[in-house]
């Protein structure tokens, strides 16, 4: 059978086999058959697998981390619009609202990014959220704190800084 080559989704040559049409009652009589398409490669085939490897071995860090890495920004995100852009410029006016809103906010983000990209249990996500939650309520920012070098250790994103120093003398890892 001739062979032919073909790219697939990801770019790379694969060969392909070619079937020859068998004869047809138009042979000879300038009918042309077209031969068959290539086969069809699913453009998420790929990524699916990728998606559910990282996920289960953790995207930044090689293994499962406590948190998932979206799970790590949504609480430094939701802790530094709430303290570091919004409470602390207006004079913590409106303290009360912020905590109750971040809580509630990170709380809502972590559980289902917990539930649904990290395959955890509800009771699980629940307390891992409760965790987070909490953590982005309190009333100043956490970003340069231990706690939020914890906080991404914890969801396998790179520490930088004076506290990604610190922790990759003592533990080996956190700075990239």
């Amino acid at each position: 059978m001739p062979k032919t080559y073909a790219t697939s989704p990801s770019g790379e040559p694969i060969e392909v086999e070619v079937h020859q049409p068998a004869a047809s009652p138009n042979a000879g009589r300038g009918a042309v058959i077209p031969p068959p398409p290539p086969p069809y490669f699913s453009p998420h085939a790929a990524t699916d697998s990728a998606e559910l490897h990282a996920a289960k071995e953790g995207a930044f860090t090689g293994s499962k981390s406590f948190y998932h890495p979206y799970s790590g920004g949504a609480i430094m995100g939701v802790d530094l619009a709430a303290w570091g852009t919004v409470e602390l410029p207006s004079g913590m006016m409106l303290a009360i609202v912020a905590i109750v809103g971040s809580f509630l906010l990170t709380f809502a983000l972590v559980f289902n990014i917990q539930r649904n990209l990290n395959h955890d249990s509800v009771a699980a996500a629940a307390i891992k959220a409760l965790i987070g939650a909490a953590l982005a309520a309190v009333p100043f920012p956490i970003a340069g704190t231990a706690i939020g070098a914890m906080i991404l250790l914890a969801s396998g994103l790179p520490v930088s800084g004076a506290a990604g120093t610190v922790i990759s003398l003592l533990t080996g890892k956190g700075r990239k």
